[in-house]
């Protein structure tokens, strides 16, 4: 159907030359040279000439779905028209437009894209690299979401460091200071998480940090008790959660403009 062609063209071209207005940063995606090739092709008026190829109203587009396009007399303009075209060329310079600009950009910008704009557990209100929050245990205020675990970290490799060399006293200075940090982050999770506080928070490893703390007051504490706790806090809840919101924290970040130097 010629009409059809012509209409999903202006479409096109108009969709095709919006995202590129839209983000300026990527239009090394975007050829318009190839846009008026087939524009030319199809013997059809390029976006910048009178028809305004890169236009198409609401008024046309519902006109358009409504018509009935079986209507006996309709086929002649489809055929003249599809014969003045050149539909082998076209057609090449459509999978061209596919490879050099659709296929490129979907393949490069996709996972970012989606990320940026789609991230958002309940209702998209929230970019985890605009997370601030406050230590409990140093009393430092309005951290990244980066320095955050920055600092739970440190709580949790200290205590690990403090098992393999035998120093219970530090690991016993250090597991309140990490529940503590684990608590808050929880607080910062439920922004999202609100309806299933088991995803990857204390609440779901508590009989791993009592026992962190009663097997850490022993005289002569068991290394691979404490060890199988911490293991299994990090598998649980670290870990899981990484794996899921580390790649999407580190492309918010970068769209946020806040990645270090």
């Amino acid at each position: 159907d010629w009409d059809y062609v012509e209409f999903s063209f202006r479409l096109f071209a108009r969709q095709y030359l919006m995202v590129k207005q839209k983000l300026p940063e990527l239009g090394d995606y975007f050829k318009e040279d190839l846009l008026d090739q087939l524009a030319k092709e199809l013997k059809i008026a390029g976006p910048e000439e009178e028809a305004d190829t890169g236009v198409v109203t609401l008024e046309e587009q519902k006109a358009h779905e409504e018509e009935t396009l079986t209507e006996e007399g309709e086929g002649k303009k489809s055929e003249e028209g599809m014969k003045a075209a050149e539909m082998g060329k076209a057609g090449e310079i459509v999978d061209q437009i596919w490879k050099e600009s659709c296929q490129r950009c979907h393949n490069e910008w996709r996972p970012a894209v989606y990320t940026r704009f789609y991230w958002g557990t309940r209702g998209m209100r929230y970019s985890m690299a605009t997370f601030r929050l406050n230590d409990p245990a140093s009393k430092k205020k309005d951290l990244t979401l980066k320095e955050y675990m920055h600092l739970l970290a440190d709580s949790y490799y200290g205590i690990q460091n403090g098992i393999a060399k035998g120093r219970k006293v530090t690991v016993r200075k250090l597991l309140p200071q990490f529940e503590k940090r684990l608590r808050a982050l929880d607080k910062a999770c439920m922004k999202c998480h609100w309806d299933e506080p088991e995803k990857y928070s204390l609440i779901t490893v508590m009989d791993e940090m009592k026992t962190l703390k009663r097997e850490a007051k022993r005289y002569k504490p068991r290394k691979e008790v404490l060890n199988k706790a911490l293991k299994t806090i990090q598998r649980d809840v670290c870990q899981g959660c990484h794996v899921i919101h580390v790649p999407a924290y580190q492309i918010q970040e970068a769209w946020e403009g806040k990645t270090e130097k």
